[in-house]
């Protein structure tokens, strides 16, 4: 899920206030957007709006925090000013003269965005408004109380699909372990390589210990006409 309405109740995500909010998935890029046009706007242009969410670290070592911003960007998707940014701290109500950054062209793209692929963690949005000092107001369904994200637009994330892991040397054999899945199917794929590195012949029996999240449900066994050297 990259973006979708929360009741606090489905897509695991807190509910800010009112019968719907917004909720930005667990994925590696998040965005949830719409261009607002406040030419001939008068005075102050202020942004609002207010958020939670839940933060937390990858299971991976070295693997980084999720984080959130809200951005203004042109059309091209270039940024033009970041308004907050957040690891989990500082989040609720907010209020920011956004009037410096609308400039020539008064039309910019307000983008509210998660980073980081960590289960469980999500950013809740709602109230958002964006007026000026004539009480003009140029955001609709910034409560999303329609049930749904009219007005506002999702980007198509890249989800990271490979990864290789460091050298382990296990019983004089250097082991380096690669993986691969497609974020959306229930299938994954991984190699290991075994490396000797020494001047002498090594032989060793592999053990596998698996845990495949299925309740006991998944099998792995030799994959037929691998001469026992591939598993499925």
């Amino acid at each position: 899920m990259v973006a979708a309405v929360t009741d606090g109740i489905n897509n695991n995500a807190s509910l800010v206030s009112g019968s719907y909010s917004a909720a930005l998935g667990s994925v590696s890029d998040a965005r949830l957007q719409r261009t607002v046009d406040v030419t001939g706007f008068t005075g102050v242009v202020t942004l609002n709006w207010n958020d939670t969410g839940s933060f937390g670290s990858g299971s991976m070592n070295g693997e980084p925090a999720s984080t959130y911003q809200v951005v203004l960007r042109d059309s091209t998707g270039v940024l033009l000013s970041t308004l907050f940014t957040s690891t989990g701290a500082g989040l609720g109500a907010h209020s920011v003269d956004i009037t410096p950054g609308m400039g020539d062209p008064a039309s910019r793209v307000l983008s509210f965005e998660r980073f980081g692929s960590v289960r469980g963690s999500s950013v809740s949005i709602d109230d958002v408004s964006v007026v000026d000092g004539a009480a003009n107001l140029y955001v609709t369904n910034g409560d999303f109380e329609t049930g749904n994200l009219s007005g506002w637009t999702v980007n198509s994330p890249q989800e990271i699909q490979n990864m290789t892991s460091g050298v382990r040397t296990l019983e004089g054999l250097d082991v380096k372990r690669s993986f691969y899945t497609v974020p959306n199917k229930k299938w994954a794929r991984w190699v290991d390589v075994f490396e000797n590195n020494t001047a002498s012949s090594i032989t060793r029996d592999l053990t596998y210990a698996t845990n495949l999240g299925s309740d006991n449900s998944g099998i792995i066994y030799l994959t037929p006409g691998t001469s026992g050297k591939a598993l499925t």
